[in-house]
């Protein structure tokens, strides 16, 4: 869920949406570190969001499912990691006895 709050608000999803591209372009049209756009992008392709091809060089996508169904959820997954330092644990609690959050 990181990876994608940080792939949202850095514009890395928008960049996915188009044709495959490798990492190097996909850095460049996002205006972000190429070692930094491998990183999330190898966790996104492990959590089966990206597609990542077999030809070298590689190049990552997004199918036009996970586009659309991505799309506007960005401020959803920007929000997750404040959940995690703020009530990650009260909400695991409170998953698991039906109780509130305070």
């Amino acid at each position: 869920a990181l990876a994608l709050g940080v792939a949202s608000r850095t514009g890395l999803l928008r960049a996915l949406s188009q044709e495959p591209s490798t990492v190097e372009n996909i850095a460049k049209v996002s205006k972000l570190h190429p070692r930094y756009v491998e990183e999330i992008l190898a966790v996104l392709v492990c959590g089966k969001v990206a597609i990542l091809t077999e030809e070298q060089p590689a190049k990552y996508s997004l199918c036009a499912e996970t586009s659309s169904a991505l799309d506007g959820m960005g401020l959803y997954f920007e929000e997750l990691p404040l959940l995690t330092r703020c009530a990650f644990d009260e909400v695991v609690s409170a998953a698991s006895t039906g109780g509130g959050v305070p």
